[in-house]
């Protein structure tokens, strides 16, 4: 008797393991289809700004508000190495925290270090920030930031990757991710980088872009510091959060009436 007792025990736990987990995966499947989609290049919620690259994406597969891709929206990408030190943090989260407080959406990458930072800052002032992916909506990298796309969309930002669900991040997609990051901005700022950083790409993207580049210099004894301190002595403006008429000259230019005269770089190779 009791061991019919135990088998029927153990089916009933069974039973209710697998209803867990098939709610789990039913969970899973509805997520999905919320606030997705894909934008083909044909579409009116295709970004214009895309439409100037050489070789723009053919379709966009987006999670979240869309709204924010509209041009009537001013954006700024903030861009800066994985591996940054305490002084590049405080930069992005603050220069993230005082944009967003001005109506500006913040672009970046969902990677590691500054772009991190810069979305959360974003978030802090309870405003929305665009995340570009160099791989597929289910195949989140770095892993670590899961928690932090799924914050992002549950708070009115957008998630956005030219890539299908599952595809992988590599070398190569990185570069094509900093392509949309720049171009869907009105300028770039730089937080940090180092000589082989990424970067440097970002904003020599935005340099052919004739974007205007702002950068947080830094010590010069910091590797860190290298891409943001040639960029300024280059000719690109100097950001300071102490400096409040740098950071007025930063929204002028990024603002949807360009008061100042942007720099040109016809050149992108002596820019970088």
């Amino acid at each position: 008797m009791y061991f019919v007792i135990n088998i029927i025990s153990c089916d009933i736990r069974m039973n209710i393991c697998n209803i867990a987990w098939l709610l789990y995966i039913l969970r899973k499947e509805v997520l999905k289809l919320v606030d997705r989609k894909i934008i083909y290049f044909e579409d009116k919620e295709y970004p214009l700004e895309l439409k100037r690259l050489k070789q723009p994406p053919q379709q966009l597969y987006v999670i979240g508000n869309t709204e924010l891709l509209k041009g009537e929206n001013t954006k700024i990408a903030i861009v800066g190495t994985r591996k940054n030190t305490e002084y590049g943090k405080y930069m992005a989260l603050n220069f993230s925290k005082k944009l967003s407080a001005n109506g500006i959406i913040v672009i970046s990458g969902l990677a590691k270090g500054i772009d991190s930072y810069s979305h959360i800052g974003a978030m802090v002032e309870k405003s929305r920030t665009i995340a570009v992916l160099p791989c597929g909506l289910e195949n989140i990298y770095p892993k670590e930031n899961q928690n932090l796309y799924k914050i992002i969309v549950e708070n009115g930002g957008l998630v956005i990757t030219e890539y299908a669900d599952r595809v992988e991040a590599d070398s190569y997609k990185f570069t094509e991710r900093n392509r949309i990051v720049a171009t869907l901005s009105k300028g770039v700022l730089v937080v940090e980088g180092d000589y082989r950083s990424g970067t440097r790409n970002t904003a020599k993207i935005a340099a052919e872009l004739n974007l205007p580049i702002f950068c947080i210099p830094s010590n010069l004894n910091s590797k860190k510091g290298y891409v943001p301190n040639l960029l300024i002595k280059k000719g690109c403006l100097r950001c300071n959060l102490s400096d409040r008429n740098s950071f007025k000259i930063l929204l002028c230019r990024i603002g949807k009436h360009l008061i100042y005269i942007l720099p040109v770089y016809n050149n992108s190779h002596s820019l970088l």
